[in-house]
């Protein structure tokens, strides 16, 4: 589902250049990706929203302390959209966090991402150099439809074209398909190399993400590899099975099983995955994710473990502990929207009010999932939204008008 928010860990959130071997011994792993991206991203000014200012990640060690090994902080535009993450790794010699890496982000006037930038700290030189870069473009609707990846290469200082993403969407803007093409140096030219095909149900919901690679030799899309999602009665994600293709028997394969289990308010609070056992014929345990959430809804920790066959148990070595501070620019840097709109109260039981409407704006109301529950045109002035109807949970308020888009949380009890 897409992030209107960063409520969901970010551990080393750096889209690293993937080579084209790394690709070709790669199977899509999960299935809660978000393939709603042309939405926009961007947080309210309100005060009751939260963003994410640094995230620590820890390791225990052989005394069974927790130890830090990375920090990261984050920066935010006066939409509240992520311009910088820097990468800070724990030195233990000083006792200090020491600069690693650094990613910055670029929007245009519509609020569009349109580049992105990784740059290495340099210890000699104590300057930041560049790595690789990513270009965005939109068509007419706002709706991404190409990212372009380029290396810059230390021996000639030249920007070398790596890969790039062709993408398709339906009318609501979520991925219908998209193709991964990687740069033949010798011909100088794109050349595919992956074929993602997406399924929804009638609720938008991805159901199925269809994997297939390019034969070079007959010019034709070959099957790969699949992923199948289900979901609970409530557009919750609670399971996906990955199959691989097998060109011998010309049939679907197990390959992996995650199992995702979810809170009252439909967030994610512990996935499990297992790898198919071709001897046993059967799934067996093999990495473990648990999350925990603040009474906002923000993802306060992120454990990730892995099972250990000798004592068949989970071992959670590792955490992230995520901080938040509210959306003010004291704290984060953000500056606020001149026109506060405030929305109150939260959590909310019977209903949920917009006041300081000074402009006509359409408000809607979705469900975490992404699912529009209530929409609502208002020309000026305050509104209330009846609760009644909805199930305990979190809920994300969005306004748009002439002035721009502003999101927020509440959580209905």
């Amino acid at each position: 589902m897409k992030k209107f928010y960063i409520t969901l860990t970010v551990v080393l959130s750096y889209s690293l250049c993937i080579t084209a071997q790394e690709f070709q011994n790669t199977v899509p792993e999960s299935t809660s990706e978000s393939v709603q991206q042309n939405s926009l991203i961007v947080k309210s000014a309100n005060e009751l929203v939260y963003l994410i200012d640094s995230t620590i990640d820890y390791t225990l060690d052989n005394s069974s302390a927790w130890v830090a090994r990375y920090k990261l902080y984050y920066l935010y535009d006066k939409r509240g959209n992520e311009t910088e993450s820097l990468l800070k790794t724990f030195d233990n010699n000083s006792g200090v966090f020491v600069a690693n890496y650094k990613n910055n982000w670029v929007y245009n006037d519509q609020n569009r991402k349109t580049n992105y930038y990784q740059l290495a700290w340099n210890k000699t030189t104590l300057s930041w150099d560049s790595t690789f870069h990513v270009k965005y473009s939109c068509d007419e609707n706002g709706f991404l439809i190409n990212e372009a990846t380029t290396n810059l290469d230390a021996n000639s200082g030249k920007w070398i074209n790596t890969y790039a993403k062709v993408y398709t969407n339906n009318s609501n803007g979520n991925i219908n398909e998209y193709t991964l093409k990687s740069w033949d140096k010798t011909n100088l030219v794109w050349t595919n190399f992956f074929k993602y095909t997406y399924t929804y149900n009638s609720n938008e919901l991805l159901t199925e993400k269809l994997s297939q690679k390019w034969d070079g030799t007959t010019s034709t899309w070959t099957d790969n590899s699949k992923t199948i999602n289900t979901y609970d009665e409530n557009s919750c994600l609670i399971e996906s099975v990955v199959k691989t293709w097998d060109k011998e028997t010309s049939t679907w394969g197990n390959y992996r099983h995650y199992e995702y289990t979810n809170d009252v308010n439909g967030q994610l609070i512990d996935k499990v995955l297992q790898v198919w056992d071709k001897e046993k014929s059967v799934f067996s345990n093999s990495n473990r994710y648990k999350y925990t959430y603040d009474e906002f809804g923000n993802n306060t920790e992120y454990f990730p473990g892995s099972w250990d066959k000798e004592s068949a148990k989970w071992k959670m070595n590792t955490k992230d502990i995520n901080f938040y501070s509210q959306h003010n620019k004291d704290n984060t840097r953000v500056t606020r929207f001149e026109n506060r709109i405030t929305i109150y109260p939260n959590p909310a039981q019977n209903e949920i009010r917009v006041a300081n409407i000074t402009e006509p704006s359409v408000i809607t109301i979705h469900n975490i999932n992404g699912k529009l529950i209530s929409q609502r045109e208002v020309n000026s002035g305050n509104t209330v939204f009846l609760l009644n109807n909805f199930r305990a949970g979190l809920y994300l308020l969005q306004i748009n008008n002439s002035s721009g888009q502003q999101t927020t949380k509440f959580i209905k009890k």
